[in-house]
């Protein structure tokens, strides 16, 4: 709820929102590793919600947003917008407690929409014709092509590839080009579930290393099970031939 926000808020909230920024603006300076630094953010803005609730987590994402808005101009405030969203995003779910199923369904939808509707505005605002929207279409479907017939040759079905399938292929690519708002909201939509997945697990991860709780993703169990088989792995490995990491012989 809107409230007159004390010291300590506005300290933890500035303060979580200017580690945001520095990440944000690695990411931009960094070549190679700044990407890395985009996947704690989310948890930094959780992290402010579920201490000092949705209002502060909101007043330090736009402290953060200005900040990189400053630094960098129009280049990461997409990116940034993104990020923090998700973060309070995540943190109001976790602290309400809601159940993993509706959190990525929330997700994923919210991020893929976001994106669709600032493709919309970028075509919009850069002046660019909408023959521009159909030629990245088609050359997403050629590449789409392009790869099911790699797939498909070294899984030993390039003859089905060949006789049944491709010929098929020019009447759906002319709906899919008709119908291309629909075709790419569901493309940005299949798309956003992995990037949703781990954020959402690094968040969560995070969290619960500070001492929050929280319900765990994706789940005590699976966590257990997925430990299990990396030990299993790391100990049969080598028998496989994998280069699996360990203590020399000697």
């Amino acid at each position: 709820m809107l409230h007159r926000l004390s010291a300590i808020e506005i300290a933890e909230g500035a303060l979580l929102a200017d580690v945001a920024a520095l990440f944000l603006l690695l990411t931009l300076y960094l070549p190679v590793v700044g990407g890395l630094f985009l996947v704690p953010v989310p948890a930094l803005f959780a992290v402010l919600v579920l201490r000092r609730g949705l209002y502060v987590g909101v007043m330090g994402a736009c402290v953060a947003l200005f900040v990189v808005g400053v630094m960098t101009g129009s280049h990461l405030v997409v990116l940034a917008l993104e990020a923090a969203t998700g973060g309070l995003f995540l943190g109001w779910a976790m602290r309400h407690r809601l159940r993993h199923v509706p959190i990525l369904l929330l997700g994923v939808s919210g991020l893929a929409v976001f994106n669709f509707v600032f493709f919309l505005f970028f075509f919009w605002l850069s002046g660019l014709p909408m023959a521009d929207i159909h030629r990245q279409i088609h050359q997403l479907l050629v590449s789409a092509e392009g790869t099911a017939a790699f797939v498909a040759q070294h899984v030993g079905r390039g003859g089905w590839w060949e006789g049944s399938a491709r010929p098929s292929l020019p009447p759906l690519f002319a709906l899919l080009e008709r119908r291309w708002a629909a075709f790419l909201l569901g493309y940005l939509w299949v798309s956003s579930w992995p990037v949703v997945i781990v954020a959402y697990y690094v968040t969560n991860s995070l969290v619960r290393a500070l001492g929050y709780r929280v319900r765990a993703f994706p789940g005590e169990r699976l966590e257990r099970l997925i430990a299990r088989a990396v030990r299993l792995f790391a100990r049969h490995g080598r028998r496989l031939g994998l280069p699996v990491p360990g203590r020399a012989r000697t």
